[in-house]
């Protein structure tokens, strides 16, 4: 059976999510905590925006950024955070999907884009969710917060907690829906770092931020993000706009196997910020050649010593992924460094030594070296014959 448009981009997101815990639990390492930059095989050419970040996820790649760290005002890039922590809250059971919220008089009165919620009525939290997700509404966002802290002042607190926590330099919220404050700012590196987390740690936002409608009381409105009816290879994110701010975009796509994000800030016209949006993953699909390192053939087999196996062959830990220009191709060598002397007993996967790749020779990416199986110690009567094979070779490696 075919899956349908809304789930197939949950299961994605299931995919990232699960590559990014194999990667994490077994120490893969990214040289830097960010995703690692890479000089692009070109200039992009002048897409006049005020900043924007193009990350391969998969691979934990930036290829393409402009102004990425410059603090910028996010509009409705905001309820990314919003959601986060509407998330955070279901996941620990605090709120319901199917609870009632209360609709204050402030949320009511919010403005710019709305959900079209009514005063002193009630409204499910599924439904405030669907109606930030999308149609950006502003009146479901003060909603949500003042359901979870009381006050929207209390929520924000919240979100730059959240945002301390996730290591964001360039962010701070003064509300929960990205409407125009002196201290409310952030940065393309840093929407692109929340719609990041908040995909792998709760990839159920994904099952609305596709959706193209959605009717609430009897208005019917279109999702926000118009890329949705051009490229079916988009899931997502959030769209904002503000006078100030311009036409803001985090979007999400799945092209050739690889998941990638854009976050761009700062365009003219919804027009300007679905062209520089469409290029910015073009530049990334088309530049760039996506290598999977799953096995090394060149890592000998390496002498267990006392052991009942006298070999063993070393394994990377996890599969390592890059994304290389495609006139760079040539610039990528590997380095393997081995324990210098193994002893029995060994478990399988047990760490032995450490995989390094070399991009440009830079150190970019460092994985664990494991055992591809065990190997039991050998029967106590064989050890004298074993040591004595043993003391040789460390004699004739001080020799040599």
């Amino acid at each position: 059976m075919k899956q349908s448009a809304i789930y197939r981009p949950v299961l994605l997101a299931m995919s990232l999510l699960i590559h990014h815990s194999s990667v994490a639990n077994t120490n893969t390492e990214h040289i830097h905590s960010k995703p690692t930059p890479i000089e692009t095989t070109q200039a992009l050419p002048n897409l006049n925006v005020t900043g924007y970040s193009l990350v391969n996820l998969s691979s934990n790649t930036l290829l393409a950024q402009y102004n990425a760290d410059e603090k910028m005002p996010p509009a409705s890039l905001t309820k990314l955070m919003t959601l986060f922590i509407v998330y955070d809250y279901l996941d620990k059971g605090l709120i319901r999907s199917d609870e009632p919220v209360y609709i204050s008089r402030k949320a009511w009165r919010s403005e710019g884009s709305r959900m079209f919620v009514e005063p002193d009525s009630e409204v499910n939290v599924g439904q405030l969710i669907r109606g930030v997700s999308i149609v950006s509404g502003n009146d479901a966002s003060v909603a949500l917060a003042e359901h979870i802290s009381g006050t929207e002042e209390k929520f924000v607190e919240l979100m730059n907690q959240k945002a301390k926590a996730l290591g964001l330099n360039n962010t701070h919220f003064a509300n929960s829906t990205g409407l125009p404050h002196k201290d409310h700012f952030s940065s393309p590196q840093d929407m692109n770092m929340i719609g990041t987390e908040l995909i792998k740690q709760h990839p159920q936002v994904l099952t609305h931020t596709k959706e193209k409608t959605m009717t609430y009381n009897k208005i019917t409105q279109d999702n926000r993000n118009k890329l949705l009816w051009k490229d079916a290879s988009i899931f997502g994110l959030k769209t904002g706009h503000t006078k100030e701010a311009g036409y803001c975009l985090v979007a999400a796509a799945e092209r050739d196997n690889q998941i990638m994000i854009a976050t761009l800030f700062g365009a003219r016209s919804e027009q300007q910020r679905d062209a520089v949006m469409t290029k910015l993953f073009n530049h990334a699909q088309h530049r760039f050649k996506n290598i999977t390192i799953k096995q090394d053939n060149k890592i000998p087999e390496l002498r267990v010593w006392y052991g009942d196996q006298s070999y063993l062959q070393p394994k990377l830990k996890a599969p390592i992924q890059l994304s290389i220009p495609n006139n760079q191709q040539g610039m990528i060598r590997t380095r393997y460094q081995t324990i210098s002397t193994i002893k029995a007993p060994i478990k399988a996967d047990q760490v032995i030594g450490e995989y390094t790749v070399y991009i440009n020779d830079v150190a970019t990416i460092k994985t664990p070296l494991v055992a591809g199986k065990s190997v039991s110690k050998q029967p106590l009567w064989l050890q004298p014959f074993e040591w004595i094979t043993f003391q040789a070779n460390q004699i004739m490696k001080i020799l040599s």
